[in-house]
């Protein structure tokens, strides 16, 4: 799953790409962290998810393709390692108090959000944006 938003090069300089973008088709909560709701952004040189050459005045679309992994990770792995505590906590030790459930269930979320924090690391730094000339 990706967002894709158009736009049109306004300006070239030693600074990067002037980006007057077309879509305003989806929310803050992505990696494009509103992007799709300025009207203008700049783009810092090097480029690095073009695919061509660009020049002034050129139509190009921005992809970004991180939704479906940024979604997993944030919200479903943490998830995941909750009711997996759960279920060892209640196969272990299915006689222990309520409090033992609720401290394993928030040790699997502290897990989750620990793994989270260090998969968001790894990825850190790869190109998040695809840069293609429209013809």
């Amino acid at each position: 799953m990706s967002i894709q938003i158009n736009g049109h090069i306004k300006n070239i300089d030693s600074e990067g790409l002037l980006v007057s973008l077309e879509d305003d088709g989806a929310c803050h909560s992505c990696g494009l962290h509103g992007f799709c709701h300025e009207k203008q952004v700049r783009l810092p040189l090097p480029v690095m998810g073009a695919t061509e050459v660009l020049n002034t005045g050129d139509t190009i679309r921005l992809t970004y393709q991180k939704i479906t992994r940024d979604s997993i990770l944030l919200y479903l792995l943490p998830l995941i390692f909750v009711f997996g505590c759960l279920f060892v906590q209640n196969q272990s030790a299915p006689a222990l108090p309520e409090i033992y459930q609720i401290l394993f269930a928030l040790g699997g979320l502290l897990c989750g959000l620990f793994l989270v924090y260090l998969l968001s690391r790894k990825f850190h730094g790869q190109s998040e944006i695809i840069i293609e000339k429209i013809k």
